[in-house]
């Protein structure tokens, strides 16, 4: 697992954005020196709607605003689910995977595809 802070980050995150960054080249490495026996594809989530997620807004003293940013971040205009992971994952287990490798699949809702400050209309 990596996360879609290995393409884009933020502010004070630096040990989380290194360490998910290094996990692509770790991806590439397996899939060079173990093709063809292993397969291995780096799953990129944007922000998923976890426990931990929900601890995290409730620091913050309008936690509601701060779900609200959240959500207003990804295209899709919500948070990602552990079952839509969960999902991608599996599939990329798969036979129907066969043909993937060393891949950084991404799962964000369209998080980190647009410039800040971009507004339609």
């Amino acid at each position: 697992m990596s996360s879609v802070q290995a393409f884009i980050s933020q502010q004070n995150v630096a040990p989380y954005t290194t360490s998910k960054t290094a996990m692509l080249g770790l991806t590439r490495s397996i899939a060079v020196d173990y093709a063809p026996q292993i397969r291995c594809m780096a799953v990129c989530p944007g922000t998923i709607d976890t426990p931990m997620l929900r601890d995290a807004f409730n620091l913050s003293p309008d936690p509601e605003a701060v779900y609200q940013e959240c959500v207003d971040m990804h295209l899709v205009k919500r948070i990602g689910t552990a079952e839509e992971v969960g999902e991608l994952c599996a599939y990329l287990a798969s036979d129907k995977a066969a043909f993937f490798t060393g891949q950084a699949v991404r799962i964000d809702g369209g998080l980190g595809i647009t410039i800040a400050g971009s507004k339609k209309g």
